[in-house]
C-alpha cells in the first residue's frame, strides 16, 4: 500500500520526525513499517519525513502523502476555504452538479460566489458545482459540502489525482 496522495500541507514542526529520507518511496516503505506514522511529508528536495499527526494548513506549502490505500474505506474531513467550512467526504458525491470546473481552487471559489450551490462534486477529472446538501455513495467520486461561513484561517486543498 503506497498510500494516498494529496497535496495536504502539515503546519511546519507539528508531529514530524527527525530521520529524513531522500525518496518518498522510502519514506512510504518505512511509514508503512512504523505503527505511529499517518503519512510521509515533503518538505524541499530530497527531504521527506515521517508523520504521527494530521493537523493540516495551507501555511507551509508542504506536500503530504497519508497512509491509508485499501484499508480506508470511507473519509471525512472538516476543512476551511475560501472563509468558509467545507466537510469532505469521500468516496461521495453530490446530486445537482453543474458548472465544471478544472481545479479544486477554483470550484470552491465559484461556489462560495453561487447562492444556489451547496458542495462540490469531484467526478470524471472536473470538479462540479452542486446543489445537494447530502453525500451519497460514489464510487471515485469525492465531495466538499460547503457548511458555515468561518473565521478561522484556510486549511489545505485536497486536489486529487
Amino acid at each position: 500500500s503506497s498510500g494516498i496522495n494529496a497535496e495536504w500541507p502539515l503546519r511546519p514542526g507539528n508531529d514530524l520526525g527527525t530521520k529524513k529520507y531522500t525518496t518518498v518511496a522510502t519514506a512510504k516503505t518505512a511509514c508503512i513499517a512504523a505503527s505511529t506514522c499517518t503519512g510521509v511529508v515533503y518538505v524541499a528536495s530530497k527531504e521527506f519525513y515521517l508523520s504521527t499527526g494530521h493537523t493540516m494548513s495551507d501555511s507551509s506549502g508542504y506536500i503530504v502523502y497519508f497512509k491509508g490505500g485499501k484499508e480506508v474505506a470511507q473519509q471525512s474531513l472538516t476543512l476551511t476555504s475560501n472563509s468558509y467550512t467545507w466537510k469532505y467526504e469521500s468516496p461521495k458525491k453530490l446530486s445537482g452538479a453543474y458548472s465544471g470546473k478544472d481545479t479544486l481552487a477554483a470550484a470552491l471559489t465559484a461556489c462560495v460566489s453561487d447562492s444556489k450551490c451547496k458542495g462540490v462534486t469531484y467526478a470524471s477529472k472536473k470538479y462540479y458545482l452542486a446543489t445537494g446538501t447530502t453525500a451519497n455513495p460514489g464510487t471515485g467520486q469525492h465531495c466538499w459540502i460547503k457548511k458555515e461561513k468561518s473565521t478561522d484561517c484556510d486549511s489545505a486543498l485536497i486536489p486529487l489525482l
